[in-house]
Order: structure tokens, then sequence, then C-alpha cells
């Protein structure tokens, strides 16, 4: 909850504001809100309008309420780790706590499921890091694994995380899908899969979607490490916020008593010469000195842009659609799958058949709720989408009960709720993780997925935008940053701050 300090408002003018802002930021997420808290903390100006489309605070962070107020799930975004210290120093600075992610690696079995040969599946579990195995994992399968994923980890290494079109390579990758890629890479075909099945789990899209050089700049930007994005333990999965991620972008609101228009989802920019002119999709319309969007990029194209966006612009927004992900709870009476089998509730597959490719233990704090979060991705998400509830119930006990241990009876009589979001019906985001580009985008549009327009009138973050972490809170933050220094030598140079 927010508390009064906030000023937020869901009313429409009727006409033009009066009130001339020196910035009129759109989108109420956490590079939004970080934008309006650095304008504040900088002294650069307090003179600051934040316009969102939702009817709430957070953008693709959203916590939702369980259990009249003592447990929170996370259906939006919800790991930080260690590698993220823009975002642990705010959650720290906002006096949040954390509590590691529900793993143990050594102590109890993750469940990696294999392709069925012969309509039979081969479910391989173990502890600790996955083990050879005489059937699918061979020493030629881990070998080939690991040898790709260095030459994966050497060539991200050498796209500039500020300006991925400047790799020496950059043609080259950007001409291919990252399919194409794996195809030319690996030599075994499970090692393949096993790659395969990280693309769709890190992008929530299939390889065939993407560029192969969007995939190594984003290794790039994640630290340069594989295992920075698939890891748990000191890694993008590490922990999360007791109390929901959302709490972030509230947090951050109400500490610094940003200014919210919720329900206000901006169609028109126009450049008025020595103003910017923003107009709502109920009639408002606010003047300002300059414009930040945190819009998501194909989001871009049901904006009207007076004069046009630059083509290079435009043609990045259009080619860099969303992934796909329906992220799903199962609540049961107990974590009865960690005693009774041993299970850590982490599943990895490989199966095509299968809707759930990723699974964790919720682990809430003190076991308050025991679950299973497991994400259905990409095309798996499309079907998954059209089914009714008790069949996905249904699909996922039975899933779930092959893989980890025990019968459907023993899973059926011990679950208790099910919930799930699905962002591809969200109107303002259409999909999650995040974006990703198309084969040739980088090259063609260079940094037109950040540069500042009209003039530098109209900025760009988001964490599509950032040069750090893209897709995480991460990057959201440091866009963020970037932007409010574009900001900062113009309010300097005005010799003054605004305030309110």
């Amino acid at each position: 909850m927010l508390s009064s300090s906030v000023e937020i408002s869901s009313c429409a003018p009727t006409k033009k504001s009066h009130k001339l802002y020196d910035v009129v930021i759109i989108g109420a997420g956490m590079s939004g809100v970080n934008v309006g808290k650095l304008l504040k903390e900088k002294g650069l100006t307090e003179n600051v309008l934040i316009l969102e489309a939702n009817d709430y605070i957070g953008g693709r962070l959203r916590s939702k309420v369980l259990l009249n107020g003592k447990a929170t799930i996370d259906i939006g975004g919800q790991w930080i780790g260690p590698p993220q210290p823009k975002v642990l120093k705010l959650v720290k600075e906002l006096g949040l706590s954390t509590y590691p992610q529900y793993f143990e690696q050594e102590k109890r079995r993750s469940s990696l499921v294999f392709p069925s040969i012969g309509g039979k599946k081969h479910i391989l579990r173990y502890t600790g890091s996955i083990p050879s195995d005489p059937k699918n994992v061979t020493d030629e399968v881990l070998l080939d694994f690991d040898t790709c994923i260095r030459k994966i980890e050497r060539m991200a290494n050498t796209v500039p995380v500020d300006a991925p079109h400047e790799c020496d390579k950059a043609e080259e990758y950007d001409s291919q899908t990252v399919q194409t890629f794996m195809d030319n890479l690996f030599k075994t075909e499970i090692a393949k899969d096993f790659f395969k099945t990280f693309v769709v789990t890190v992008f929530a899209c299939q390889p065939y979607e993407m560029s192969a050089l969007f995939m190594l700049w984003y290794i790039a930007v994640a630290g340069g490490k594989f295992e920075n994005l698939m890891n748990v333990r000191d890694a993008a999965q590490d922990c999360k916020i007791y109390r929901g991620s959302q709490g972030i972008v509230t947090g951050v609101a109400e500490k610094f008593k940003l200014n919210v228009l919720l329900n206000h989802h901006v169609v028109k920019i126009k450049d008025e010469g020595s103003l910017m002119t923003v107009t709502c999709k109920n009639g408002a319309v606010f003047q300002s000195k300059y414009v930040v969007t945190t819009n998501l990029p194909w989001t871009h194209l049901g904006i009207e842009y007076d004069p046009p966006l630059p083509s290079a612009r435009h043609n990045f927004c259009q080619r860099t659609p969303m992934g796909y992900a329906i992220k799903c709870f199962m609540l049961f009476k107990e974590p009865f799958w960690r005693k009774k089998y041993d299970s850590n509730g982490f599943i990895l597959s490989l199966q095509p058949e299968d809707y759930i490719t990723l699974t964790y233990d919720v682990g809430y704090k003190d076991d308050i709720i025991c679950g299973i979060c497991g994400f259905v991705y990409a095309e798996k998400a499309c079907e998954f989408s059209t089914l009714p509830r008790e069949k996905k119930i249904d699909l996922l006990l039975k899933q779930y009960s092959e893989t980890l241990g025990g019968t459907y009876e023993e899973w059926k009589s011990q679950f208790v709720d099910y919930i799930d979001k699905d962002w591809g019906m969200e109107p303002y985001a259409r999909g999650s993780y995040g974006a990703v580009t198309a084969p040739g985008t980088l090259v063609k549009t260079k940094l037109a997925f950040r540069e500042p327009l009209y003039n530098r009138k109209l900025f760009i973050a988001g964490t599509e935008s950032a040069s750090r972490w893209i897709g995480y809170m991460e990057g959201a933050i440091d866009a963020a940053e970037r932007v409010v220094s574009e900001l900062t030598p113009l309010f300097e140079g005005q010799g003054r701050t605004s305030k309110l």
C-alpha cells in the first residue's frame, strides 16, 4: 500500500493542464520512478509528472497479497542477485528485506527431463551439478556443452555493452538467428537442446526468433558470464523481496513523494519547438520542457509522434517484439516433495511436449505459503493461454507428480490453489519478460534503442534501453541513471533548479 505522501490521481483533466512541467515521464515502472527519484536527489528539479497507463504503479513488477496480508507472491519480475549492485543498493535504501530463493541444490534433488524416445520420458534426478548419465548426458555431451559455453562467453565479451553494433563481427552475428548460430556451434543434439532451453527460459522465445548478436549482447551486459543468467546462488535468481518486488517501485514513489497520474495512456507526443506536448487517451494534455519515455519498444508504434519518429527508431520498435511467458503458481498444504521425495522443486524440461519448462519451489519465508512456481513459454504459452483453469491445474498436477515424485492423487490431495499471470494478455505489455531483437536490427538501427530525440527533448529510458542487465530491474535503474545524466547538463545550463 502507498501512503498519502505519494501524489497519485486517476482523475482526468477535461482540458489542457495550465501547468508547465520540467519533465513528463511516461511509465511508473522501475525505470520511470527512478528517473523521478534521481531528478529530485540530484537537485535538478521537483517539477516532474509521471503518467501511467495502468491503474497501478509497478509496470512488469506486480505482487499479489495472500492470506489477508500475511504473504505475497510476485506474478511479475521477482529475482535479484549479487551481480546486480544497483537494485541491491536501492532495496537497502528503502529498508526492504530479502530472502534466498529456495534451492538446496547440494542437499535435495533437481529434476532434468529429456525428450521422449519411443514415447517414454526420461527423467534424471540429481544433486549438485548435472552428472554424467549414459542415457543422455554422456561425457561427450558435457564436454561439448562446456566448450561451446566458453566460446559463447568469449564472443559475448567482444560485444561493446554501450554499442553492440560496433562489435568487430556485428554483421556476421546479427545476420543470423540464434538457431543458426547453435546449429553451427554445437556438435551433440543434447548439448544443443540444453542451450535451446536456456534461450527459451531467459528470453521467453524460440531461438529462430532472435538475433545472435542480441543474445551475445545480452550475455555481455550481464557481466559476460553464462552462469550469471542461469544459476541461482550468487546469480540472477539468488533472492526475492519479502512482501514483493512491486514494493521497490511503490517504495520509491512513496519516499520521494512522486507525482503520478494513473489511467493516463499516452497516445500522442508532439514537439512544439521550445516545449513538448503529451496527449492521453482520456483527453488530458500536458506540456513540459522534456519528456522521458519508458515504454516497451512495440508500444511506441501505437503513439502518434509529431513529427514522426526517425526511421531508425521506428524500425527498431517494429523489429523488437516481446517474448511470451505465463507464470503459474500451484499452492499446496505443505512442501511434501522436499522430505518425501527429496526434491528441491526444481524442474528443467527439455521435453517439447511439456507445458512447464522451468520450476522453482516457492520457498516463502517460514513456509507461510508452499508451492511450485512454473513458467510456460513461447508457442506453448499461446496454447496454454486458451485452456480453462481446471485443465491447466490437471496438466500441472500430472507433470509435477511425474517429474518430482509421487502420484497424481497425492498431489491433488495436497492442492490448495492455482494462480497464474498471463503477461501476453496485459494490454501495455503483451508479453514478458522483455523485448528481443530480430536478426539485422541492431546493426541497421545502431543506437536507436536509446538515443535522445527531437533535439534532446525526448529521452529513452526503460530496461530495454540499458547497457547493463537488459530486461532486469538492474537494467531499469541503469537506464534511469543514463537518462538523468543526459538531462543534467541541460538543467545545469539553466543555472537553476525548478521546484513545485
